[in-house]
């Protein structure tokens, strides 16, 4: 995971607006690439209230 700055740059000490999730990408057994998720801090925030109720809510 990467955290981002405003300009989507991976600055270290500015403040974090967005966040990076790197995957691999695979064919059969063969790593082709990577895969990146960009998420605003926003996004992200909304997403894990929703996880968060959804998990309390299955308990």
């Amino acid at each position: 995971m990467l955290y981002l700055d405003e300009h989507g740059r991976s600055t270290q000490g500015a403040p974090v607006q967005a966040f990076c999730f790197v995957s691999t990408k695979e064919k059969g057994r063969k790593e082709e690439g990577l895969h990146f998720l960009r998420v605003s801090m926003k996004n992200y925030r909304a997403f894990l209230q929703l996880w968060a109720k959804w998990l309390q809510d299955e308990r």
